[in-house]
């Protein structure tokens, strides 16, 4: 093959068009998180005030009118202290209002596990610290109401996938 100058100059320029257009590798998973239930049942915000602007009644709980509750899932770096804003650096989803004060996710424990699930896509390989662990980043989570109020909440086990190609 090397006696032949055109086979040569052909079997390089293969070479370096494979080299190229060769994808290495590349990542994908999803990241997600099963809702069970919700409680507020007092209608509160993370600082008291209620979450529709009636103002207390006289036994102290705030009025009828429920919050409207959604959630806002942001995926970023371990914190030592947890801090709600700044960008979401692994992802972002939003659900729309899901319900009121009070709600369980019926499908939760009884085999439908798309009810309450939040799917975070991601396109990157997963960061972790420690081998042979796919995902060890915390996860903060908010519970948000219509007033932008948030509760920050940690997820202890969290359900990351990933799959390599």
């Amino acid at each position: 093959m090397w006696d032949n100058p055109g086979k040569a100059h052909l079997f390089f320029i293969l070479c370096f068009l494979l080299t190229v257009c060769t994808k290495v590798c590349q990542s994908s998973g999803y990241f997600e998180l099963q809702l069970i239930s919700v409680e507020n049942p007092r209608g509160q915000l993370l600082n008291g005030d209620c979450c529709d602007s009636e103002g207390r009644q006289a036994d102290g709980n705030c009025g009828l009118d429920e919050c409207d509750t959604y959630f806002r899932v942001c995926l970023k770096e371990y914190q030592q202290e947890v801090k709600i804003g700044g960008p979401c650096t692994y992802g972002l989803e939003i659900t729309k209002v899901i319900g009121g004060n009070t709600f369980q996710f019926r499908g939760s424990q009884k085999g439908s596990h798309d009810t309450g699930k939040i799917v975070i896509p991601f396109q990157f390989s997963w960061p972790s610290s420690k081998p042979n662990k796919t995902c060890s980043s915390s996860l903060l989570g908010e519970a948000a109401w219509e007033t932008g109020s948030a509760l920050a909440i940690r997820a202890a086990r969290n359900c990351c996938h990933t799959k390599r190609s």
